[in-house]
């Protein structure tokens, strides 16, 4: 029992042995114990050479040399176009070929002024951004193609015709670039439509609208959503909201407003025109919105008509 007695003791002894230490230990551990290095996430490093600046320019052949057989290639596809239309005389190809080989002297000038600025090297994603912002109009343009509205060639066809061929060969590009706009707006509607729920009578109201008091654009590619959108946000919001219920025009003016933020790329992309440039076309001749005309839409269906009946999807 004494035994017992004292181990008992010893136990109690050593525990609070333990205790006070511990204190202490946790009281100096701060002082005592380094603390360790807080590890930093490795910057992004990027390898940029001739290689990779031609790859981010020309799409898709990522070469110079390639992309400058595409252009021919795409000129000769389009002067016989022409051909087949008006009947072009040796004279006048020739014009336009000259015009056409400035285009491309123009676009591969501006390539090589963006070229100089760029240092090759491994660079950070910082530089990599300013990079991109001279490269991405340069890509945009190549892709969509050089002989566009703003183009040499295009100025130059229709000076090199005569009257009578521009009006054949205008009539034929309204209205590829007409067909080709509705099916764009079709395509928008659609995705606009997985947030914004629209009668079969709105969608369609809309639709006519926009092919009836907007232009196409200059250039159809990857920023056709923003353009249809922004167009649709240059129509007066009355005559929007005349079409709309309350809930579905205030999802749409979200989508709306989105789209008008980049008219800037928009115009930078030669897209769209300027307010000023689009107001002067206005003056010249071209369709603009009258606020005096109306789209109708069908009225709602009564809440027991069959899906055949309200027209929906």
């Amino acid at each position: 029992m004494k035994l017992a007695g004292q181990m008992k003791s010893g136990t109690l002894l050593s525990v609070a042995l333990l205790v006070l230490l511990g204190s202490d230990i946790a009281r100096s551990a701060p002082d005592d114990v380094e603390a360790l290095p807080q590890a930093q996430a490795p910057i992004a490093q990027f390898q940029m050479d001739e290689q990779n600046f031609d790859a981010n320019v020309f799409q898709p052949s990522g070469n110079a040399k390639a992309a400058r057989i595409q252009m021919e290639a795409n000129l000769d596809v389009k002067l016989n176009e022409i051909d087949r239309i008006c009947g072009l005389s040796d004279s006048q190809r020739n014009k336009l070929k000259l015009a056409a080989s400035s285009d491309m002297k123009r676009f591969f000038d501006e390539v090589a002024v963006v070229r100089k600025k760029v240092k090759t090297g491994m660079i950070d994603q910082n530089a990599w951004n300013n990079i991109w912002q001279e490269i991405q109009p340069l890509r945009t343009r190549q892709s969509a193609g050089l002989f566009g509205e703003s183009s040499f060639f295009t100025k130059s066809v229709r000076r090199a015709l005569s009257k009578e061929q521009a009006t054949a060969y205008n009539i034929v590009m309204n209205e590829r670039r007409k067909f080709r706009y509705r099916a764009s707006i079709e395509v928008v509607l659609v995705n606009v439509e997985s947030s914004v729920s629209l009668r079969r009578s709105q969608h369609e109201a809309l639709v006519t609208l926009l092919l009836e008091h907007t232009r196409p654009p200059k250039v159809f590619g990857q920023y056709n959503q923003y353009f249809v959108m922004n167009q649709l946000g240059k129509i007066p919001e009355d005559t929007l909201r005349q079409l709309l219920e309350d809930h579905q025009w205030t999802k749409l003016k979200l989508q709306i407003d989105q789209a008008q933020g980049m008219e800037p790329i928009l115009i930078q992309n030669g897209i769209t025109e300027s307010e000023e440039s689009e107001t002067r076309d206005q003056s010249e001749g071209e369709t603009g919105f009258n606020q005096a005309e109306q789209v109708k839409v069908a009225p709602e269906a009564p809440a027991n008509a069959t899906e055949s009946e309200k027209g929906g999807f």
